[in-house]
């Protein structure tokens, strides 16, 4: 009789362990829901804002090869993520002038450590280009293997055109200033000779001070006075 109210209570102390087990087997479950969840809005929210700032992820496995692209990413390019399986196939879009700077940025990025943000352009399938800002991260384990790295891409390309419109203008308004010469102000001329005196001090005759000060051209001639004055042998 006693063995078999020991035997009970073992029993129960297994039951009490099992439903402890259980519980928090419980819990653990309910809090990696919960971490899904979480994981999953942060997602959806990061896909949201990359919509929103025009930007887009790669990651490579240096291990593996594998590359991956966010749908974000493949819509910047305007190409199915079919076409973008390695970083082979991401390269083939960068402008062929810049592929080899982003090439040896990645380069230096996995044997140096060497995070790069640089800016470049992108080739579409359809002939069209943007303008990006790339940004690239790579990953280690403790030993110093190389494991991953990670990029992120923004779509620059209206910023691009606005500061060249800026700079068009900027030329423009700097052109129009240097033909806009004009004659301001008290302007010291001799009574005698009319020759006029520049700031520098220097006197300068009519003709050359009026053309270096203003878009005006002279065009000699002379008039009726001057003519019988000095050419009276001249009957016209």
């Amino acid at each position: 009789m006693k063995n078999t109210d020991t035997n009970i209570i073992d029993l129960k102390k297994k039951i009490d362990l099992l439903e402890e087990e259980i519980t928090h087997l419980d819990l653990a479950n309910y809090n990696l829901r919960q971490q899904d969840k979480t994981h999953k809005y942060n997602l959806l929210k990061l896909k949201k804002i990359q919509r929103l700032t025009s930007t887009g992820d790669w990651e490579l496995d240096q291990v593996s090869g594998v590359f991956n692209c966010s749908d974000e990413l493949g819509e910047m390019l305007e190409t199915p993520l079919d076409y973008l399986t390695s970083w082979d196939d991401f390269i083939q879009f960068v402008h062929p002038s810049e592929s080899t700077a982003v090439n040896e940025a990645l380069h230096l990025s996995t044997t140096q450590r060497l995070d790069f943000e640089i800016e470049h352009r992108l080739v579409l399938r359809g002939g069209g280009v943007k303008f990006v800002k790339h940004y690239c991260k790579s990953f280690f384990t403790p030993n110093g293997k190389i494991m991953s790295s990670i990029g992120h891409i923004q779509d620059i390309t209206a910023r691009k055109k606005e500061e060249q419109e800026k700079k068009m203008l900027i030329q423009e308004l700097q052109t129009t200033l240097e033909e806009m010469k004009t004659l301001k102000g008290i302007i010291p001329i001799c009574m005698y000779c009319k020759g006029i005196r520049d700031d520098k001090g220097a006197w300068n005759q009519l003709e050359r001070f009026i053309t270096e000060h203003s878009e005006a051209q002279f065009s000699h001639g002379v008039c009726d006075e001057c003519l019988d004055k000095y050419h009276p042998e001249e009957d016209i």
